[in-house]
């Protein structure tokens, strides 16, 4: 691992935003880096002109193919607030878009499906980040097999843990990085993987990103949300991988082996 590698983790995952400040805002902007949002799609009319335009593709999987009404408000804000956290660390990234559902059911051969497309020729995506997760042991065969496929590919797969702390569908397999939120005070550190595995923890993302169109008006009358939790958490690791690999030109298994090697304390 470089000086310069090593010196970037610590900017993105490490909490040391004041001291490096002028070089955090400088590295990498997610530049040439495409990012897959396996989530319950974006809403493009909530986000900045500029941040829309970051979106690349568009598909939808499972129950999201014949079901176009969100159940729930939550549902419905879920992976527009998980893009916008995205945008607003990697800019420049190209965003897909997969949608796998409506509502709070995650059906694991969706989200199998939406993994193979995303990680192939029609994807293309060398980072995937998925805030969302299924505790139901139905189907998970074919989950399985799609994180394994992916990650031969060369795609870094990143998934939110459950928040209720029990094993998820897919952060709990071995090719996936797990993410779990982390209070930004404890240790000074946004990011320091402390138990056996792929298990990262990371500061809960933007709580209100500025790449929601409006987003200080509507906050505060209660249209946003504020995002954090391991949902946040995700989607601000996956976009700063994104970052590591638009600025040092490396591949997902070379990000992958620095950020543990920086984990287990040897950088």
């Amino acid at each position: 691992m470089t000086a310069t590698l090593a010196r970037d983790i610590c900017c993105a995952f490490a909490g040391y935003r004041r001291l490096y400040s002028d070089r955090w805002r400088s590295w990498g902007s997610g530049a040439g880096v495409r990012l897959a949002l396996i989530d319950s799609g974006i809403d493009p009319q909530h986000l900045k002109p500029a941040a829309a335009s970051r979106i690349v593709a568009r598909r939808c999987f499972g129950e999201a193919q014949d079901v176009t009404e969100y159940q729930d408000a939550d549902a419905a804000i879920h992976g527009t607030l998980c893009a916008a956290i995205v945008l607003e660390l990697a800019p420049a990234c190209e965003l897909v878009d997969c949608c796998v559902t409506r509502s709070h059911r995650i059906d694991a051969q969706a989200l199998a499906a939406a993994i193979e497309w995303v990680s192939g020729p029609g994807g293309g995506a060398k980072v995937i980040n998925i805030s969302v997760g299924t505790q139901r042991y139905e189907n998970i065969a074919p989950l399985r097999s799609a994180c394994i496929a992916a990650a031969s590919r060369g795609a870094v797969i990143v998934a939110a843990c459950a928040n209720n702390g029990a094993p998820s569908m897919p952060s709990a397999f071995d090719d996936v990085i797990a993410v779990e939120s982390l209070d930004l005070g404890r240790n000074g550190r946004w990011c320091r993987r402390r138990t056996p595995g792929n298990r990262f923890f990371m500061h809960g993302g933007t709580s209100r990103p500025r790449t929601l169109r409006g987003a200080d008006a509507k906050a505060e009358a209660g249209q946003y949300p504020a995002m954090s939790g391991n949902s946040g958490a995700a989607a601000a690791f996956s976009a700063q991988v994104a970052r590591l690999i638009s600025t040092h030109r490396i591949d997902a298994a070379a990000v992958c082996d620095a950020m543990t090697k920086y984990a287990a304390g040897s950088v």
